[in-house]
């Protein structure tokens, strides 16, 4: 089983290099915003809370967007839609991955936008939030059986179409997917 975000399944499926009739949506993740451990969460409940929080920041990181990462692309975009983008220009590191919920971590930075999935994990910072409202963006994950792939006590021609996928699917435990809120599994 392949489990990648839905658009490089789609990608995969689109040059046969996964079994037809399989892509079956699992989980989803938020862009969200990072502060250090143990420090007070900023209010960013609306808009212009999260706009007035990144102006009060003394520096904040995300990925760089024109390296094409998503979470890089929905922070410039509002950040840009908030109209603070030259206030932003000095304060801001831009990463070329998912290095920005490590910086808030060190200290080297007071804010980070990234992924969910990608704040969580890590010790030194917290998960402030998603975005709010049309600021935000969830990406969505989607499993698949390679072409050539088999699973183990699994019938991929059940029904020819895709139920099978979503058996093996079901079979996952959600509370492994899930922590602290970073991926929301879907309920298949």
């Amino acid at each position: 089983m392949i489990i990648l975000t839905r658009s490089m399944m789609d990608d995969l499926a689109k040059q046969n290099k996964l079994a037809p009739f399989n892509i079956v949506n699992v989980a989803s993740t938020p862009v969200a915003l990072a502060a250090r451990a143990g420090a007070p969460k900023p209010d960013i409940s609306t808009a212009d809370a999260f706009k007035q929080t990144l102006l009060s920041a003394k520096s904040i990181s995300y990925a760089d967007p024109a390296k094409g990462g998503l979470s890089g692309v929905v922070a410039s975009r509002a950040i840009e839609r908030l109209g603070i983008t030259e206030q932003m220009k000095s304060k801001t590191t831009l990463v070329p991955g998912a290095q920005s919920p490590d910086l808030v971590a060190k200290g080297e930075v007071e804010l980070g936008i990234a992924q969910a999935s990608e704040i969580v994990p890590n010790a030194g910072a917290q998960l402030v939030g998603p975005l709010p409202g049309e600021l935000g963006s969830m990406t969505q994950f989607s499993g698949g059986i390679g072409a050539a792939g088999r699973i183990s006590g699994f019938d991929e021609r059940k029904n020819g179409n895709g139920h099978s996928m979503q058996d093996a699917a079901r079979g996952c435990d959600a509370d492994e997917l899930r922590r602290e809120e970073s991926i929301f599994p879907l309920h298949l």
